[in-house]
C-alpha cells in the first residue's frame, strides 16, 4: 500500500517538472516554487497523522483486557494493530484518488494554476498520511525485524515509482493528461483490496 501510494505520488511530482512548466509557461524560479505546496502539505500530514496514531494507540492499550493473573496485557493483537493504525484509510485513499483525477484534468483543461497547486497540497497531505500509517504498521507487525521490513518496503516502492514515472509522459501523450491520471487514480484504489486482505489475515493471526 505504501509502494502504490508512493508510486502515484511520484507521478504527480514528475508532472510538475514536465507538463506543468510547459502548460503554465513558468520560469525556472517559479518552476521550483510550485513544489512547495506538496512539500509543506507532506510535513503537515506526517505530523498530524503521527499525533493521531499515538492517540489511537494509547486509547487501544487502555482497552486491553487483563490476563488470568489480573495483569493488564501489554501488546495489541495484529488485528487490533491493523484496525487502529489504518483508521481513516478509506478516506485517505478516496481523497488521494479524487485529487489525482482533479489534478490531471486541471492540467488537461489548463485551469488556473491555483487549482493545480491546491490539488497538489491536498494530495500531499493524504499521501504523507498514508506513508506514516503504513510504515508505522509495517514496523509494528515486524517488531523483531523492522529494519529488514523497511528495507524490503523501500526496494518495492522505488521499483514501482520508477516504473510509474517512466510511463507518465508516454501515457499522457497517448490518452491525454486527464485520462492518464484517471489511470493512476484507479491504481490508488488498488490499495483497498490490499487493505481488506490485510484485515482478513490479521483476524486469522491473533
Amino acid at each position: 500500500m505504501y509502494a502504490i501510494t508512493y508510486a502515484v505520488k511520484q507521478t504527480l511530482q514528475t508532472s510538475l517538472g514536465a507538463q506543468a512548466l510547459q502548460i503554465y509557461r513558468l520560469n525556472y524560479l517559479d518552476g521550483g516554487l510550485i513544489y512547495l505546496p506538496s512539500g509543506i502539505a507532506g510535513g503537515i500530514g506526517s505530523y498530524m497523522t503521527g499525533r493521531f496514531l499515538d492517540r489511537n494507540y494509547r486509547k487501544a492499550k487502555k482497552q486491553l483486557p487483563e490476563d488470568a493473573d489480573g495483569i493488564l496485557q501489554e501488546h495489541l493483537s495484529n488485528a487490533s494493530l491493523i484496525n487502529h493504525r489504518l483508521k481513516g484509510f478509506y478516506l485517505l485513499v478516496s481523497v488521494t484518488a479524487v485529487g489525482t483525477i482533479g489534478y490531471g484534468w486541471a492540467l488537461a483543461t489548463k485551469a488556473h494554476i491555483s487549482v493545480m497547486l491546491i490539488l497538489q497540497f491536498l494530495t500531499g497531505i493524504t499521501t504523507a498520511s498514508t506513508f506514516t500509517m503504513t510504515s508505522t504498521l509495517l514496523t509494528d507487525l515486524n517488531a523483531d525485524r523492522s529494519a529488514t521490513a523497511q528495507g524490503a518496503s523501500s526496494i518495492v516502492r522505488c521499483l514501482l515509482a520508477a516504473a510509474a514515472t517512466a510511463v507518465v509522459e508516454p501515457l499522457a501523450e497517448a490518452v491525454g493528461l486527464g485520462w492518464c491520471f484517471i489511470v493512476f487514480a484507479v491504481i490508488v484504489f488498488m490499495n483497498l483490496p490490499l487493505f481488506w486482505a490485510l484485515q482478513y489475515f490479521g483476524k486469522r493471526d491473533k
